[in-house]
């Protein structure tokens, strides 16, 4: 890919260059002409090649995916902070229905390549306090509450009191 960019980069500038230095009667403008053919040629260069029965995109441009480094502390990094934002509001949530002090953890399996996947889902009430006229919850609609948040089955989330 680098190598198509270049020769379109060069091809560009020496026809420039060459028009410049032409005059512009009646040849420079046929001149002009078969420039524009040939930039336009080197630009559908990797098109024709796919007519070709061997060849494939990945083949074409195959440096593409070897000049981008994946980093992979950086991506668990972005993984790590995703999902302890994803903890954090389903902790406001819970206060938004009057439980506090919460603890959420959830287990993720995470592709570089995909969205996160939600395991398990843990919501510890061993240090909860309600603050509501009902001192009573339902721990089926905690469940759903959590579940309905996230996107997961309430068969995900675990509750421990």
């Amino acid at each position: 890919m680098k190598d198509w960019i270049l020769s379109i980069g060069i091809v560009v500038v020496i026809l420039s260059i060459i028009s410049l230095l032409l005059p512009n009667g009646k040849m420079g403008k046929y001149v002009k002409c078969v420039f524009s053919l040939l930039v336009v040629f080197v630009v559908l260069k990797p098109v024709v090649f796919l007519g070709d029965n061997n060849a494939t995109l990945d083949q074409i441009y195959s440096d593409v995916h070897t000049d981008i480094p994946l980093q992979e502390n950086y991506l668990d990094f972005v993984f790590e902070k995703k999902v302890e934002s994803l903890e954090q509001n389903c902790e406001k949530l819970l206060e938004n229905h009057q439980i506090f002090n919460v603890n959420i953890k959830i287990d993720v399996d995470s592709d570089y390549f995909q969205e996160l996947r939600i395991k398990k889902v843990t919501a510890n009430f061993e240090n909860a306090v309600i603050k509501s006229e009902n001192k009573h919850i339902d721990i089926i609609d905690v469940k759903n509450i959590i579940a309905d948040y996230l996107g997961v089955s309430n068969n995900v989330v675990e509750i421990y009191q």
